[in-house]
């Protein structure tokens, strides 16, 4: 738990679910205050109360709302020390199939509204010389089909973040990003179930390599079906959970603060251990990149581990991030 003196603020987009949920839980825990905001005001009253923070219902996409949202946060509790930029949505389709109207959605979402909260937000974090953490997701650094305007909108989100860390780091803000692959999220859950139902899988159909589903007689549904194919390439074999992310936004967040900025961490579940991670260097303005043995994450708050699945062994440069 923090000392008085210690417990900072912070407000966590796309709060009251999955990773959002799980971060705002995680500095709770730590002794710290926390702010949730979200369109649905149900589950974030949920989150609030079990972690003594303030719900604020807002949609991050309406420019007005983000002003009012930091002003919420600073009535409540007088400073703002860090920001987690978790919202976000999803349209499927590539560039000739995505209409307008989704392509807008999700950059209004995923990117524009960041941007107003991040210059609403700014003159207090630079007050506080705090944090942000940005979640993007590795579709930022490596695509899929079908996926032209999510992955072009968390590729935008990773260059905001790193734009900040860049001008304003100099003024002791701290700007990082993260890249999860799958999580167990309701967002995921309902993309599980949409892709059970296109390939056919249920609860005695495992797909195997080539489509060619085989009985799996263990019972398991369409959608864990799902999350077993998407997620054979991953070093773990699984999808992540939202506190395993949390707990990386957790670290980037904690003082005393780590040098590294202008980050990028893509995660996984936890690795097998035949995958090795190497170690990003120190800061966007270090003499250059130092390979380091993989070793626990809080071993060392100076150095972010990167791991993609499916790649092996990754080094991540300062100011560029290997891809999924």
């Amino acid at each position: 738990m923090a000392e008085d003196e210690d417990r900072r603020v912070y407000l966590v987009t796309g709060g009251g679910t999955g990773i959002g949920a799980a971060t705002a839980r995680l500095l709770a825990a730590a002794g710290h205050r926390v702010v949730v905001s979200g369109r649905r005001p149900e589950p974030l009253h949920l989150v609030a109360e079990e972690t003594g923070g303030l719900a604020v219902p807002s949609d991050i996409g309406d420019p007005d709302a983000t002003g009012a949202l930091v002003d919420a946060a600073i009535g409540a509790y007088g400073r703002l020390d860090g920001l987690v930029l978790n919202a976000g949505i999803g349209r499927g389709g590539g560039v000739g199939e995505v209409t307008l109207e989704d392509w807008d959605a999700v950059m209004r979402t995923n990117l524009t509204g960041p941007f107003h909260l991040l210059r609403a937000a700014l003159p207090h974090l630079l007050e506080a010389r705090g944090a942000v953490v940005a979640v993007a997701s590795v579709s930022a650094l490596r695509n899929g089909v079908g996926n032209a305007a999510y992955a072009t909108s968390k590729a935008a989100l990773l260059q905001l973040c790193r734009s900040l860390a860049v001008d304003y780091g100099g003024a002791g803000l701290r700007a990082n990003t993260v890249c999860p692959s799958w999580v167990r999220t309701d967002m995921a859950d309902r993309r599980m179930n949409r892709f059970a139902e296109e390939a056919g899988l249920d609860s005695g159909a495992a797909g195997a390599s080539g489509g060619s589903g085989r009985s799996s007689g263990s019972g398991r549904s369409g959608v864990e079906v799902a999350y077993e194919e998407v997620t054979r390439v991953l070093p773990a074999g699984r999808p992540g959970e939202p506190r395993e992310v949390a707990e990386a936004i957790a670290w980037l967040l904690s003082p005393p603060p780590p040098s590294s900025t202008a980050r990028c961490s893509p995660s996984t579940a936890a690795p097998r251990r035949s995958i090795r991670a190497r170690w990003a260097s120190r800061s966007a303005w270090s003499r250059g990149t130092a390979d380091r043995p993989a070793a626990p994450l809080r071993a060392d708050r100076h150095h972010v581990a990167a791991l993609v699945g499916g790649t092996g062994s990754v080094t991540a440069r300062t100011g560029d991030c290997p891809g999924r």
